[in-house]
């Protein structure tokens, strides 16, 4: 901008332009074209980019959503540029979407198989004198309350130290384990959670309560847990109270995925490799059930 004024203030007095001016102001124009252009192509090929992940993303998120609502398998299809989805893995005569023009995939010709999730099912197997069976026993009867009190304890909540549950927070309920050195202490107790606990499980002696979501302070539980098998403060069987949705993986040597939705009351073995994969719903809370080992020297406190 300078320049150009500079070339008025010497422009003489005749009406009209001189070639000098004129050459200065196409350098000038020609400058920034060289530098803008670049940039706009650069900014429609990262629009494209974006609105094909964007786009990708929303096929198999809702290809996800049908597998968990339909307990079957959905395949997302990439094929020379455009996007569908299918039940019978079969991707050639389908009605196809296609994807932001000028955009090529890595893999342009490729199926993402939505992962296979079922609902609860039955496995015919024993552990530690315990089936291995993940059954779903019953549904709470009223998850809304359940769901306020545990809301009530979401400032008690603490982070897990646990290197398999980073970034989630939990409560220990009736007692408490430290898996440093397997010293039991008492843990939090009320007569309301504990009475329920005597109605879904009769004999449990210690329970745990953990989250998935947001908590004061922008903080946030990530309330997942990878492959583990519980510590042997407990005996095999454990009951499982599930507030909001999450995908349970459990099994061996193979895990299988498993829809928990609201409410859902289910039975399993702790011994048996098992994980939180993913929350589904913005919160989230469990709590987990188990009667104290008392063959491995883990008595209830008085």
């Amino acid at each position: 901008m300078a320049v150009v004024l500079f070339v008025i203030t010497m422009k003489s007095s005749e009406s009209g332009k001189s070639l000098t001016e004129l050459l200065v102001v196409i350098v000038i124009i020609g400058i920034l074209a060289s530098i803008g252009l670049p940039m706009f192509l650069n900014y429609l090929k990262t629009s494209r980019l974006v609105a094909t992940i964007h786009q990708v993303k929303a096929y198999t998120t809702q290809s996800r959503y049908d597998a968990i609502t339909d307990s079957g398998i959905k395949t997302v299809c990439i094929l020379e540029g455009k996007i569908t989805s299918t039940t019978d893995g079969n991707c050639h005569n389908k009605s196809i979407k296609s994807l932001p023009s000028g955009v090529t995939l890595d893999i342009p010709n490729s199926t993402l198989k939505v992962i296979e999730v079922f609902r609860l099912n039955q496995m015919n197997k024993t552990k530690l004198k315990f089936s291995t069976q993940l059954r779903k026993l019953t549904t709470v009867q009223n998850p809304e309350a359940l769901r306020d009190w545990c809301r009530s304890l979401k400032s008690q909540l603490i982070p897990d130290p646990s290197n398999y549950a980073k970034g989630r927070y939990r409560l220990w309920l009736f007692h408490e384990v430290d898996f440093r050195n397997g010293q039991l202490s008492k843990g939090y107790f009320d007569d309301r959670i504990y009475n329920f606990s005597q109605r879904v499980y009769p004999g449990c002696d210690i329970g745990l309560l953990t989250f998935g979501g947001s908590l004061a302070d922008s903080k946030i539980s990530d309330g997942r847990i990878d492959l583990h098998r519980d510590h042997t403060y407990s005996n095999p069987k454990a009951i499982s109270v599930n507030l909001g949705e999450a995908i349970f993986s459990y099994g061996e040597p193979e895990q299988t995925d498993y829809l928990l939705q609201d409410g859902d009351i289910t039975e399993f073995n702790c011994k048996v490799l098992h994980a939180v994969k993913e929350i589904i719903t913005p919160e989230r809370f469990s709590l987990v059930f188990w009667k104290l080992n008392e063959s491995k020297g883990y008595k209830p406190l008085t």
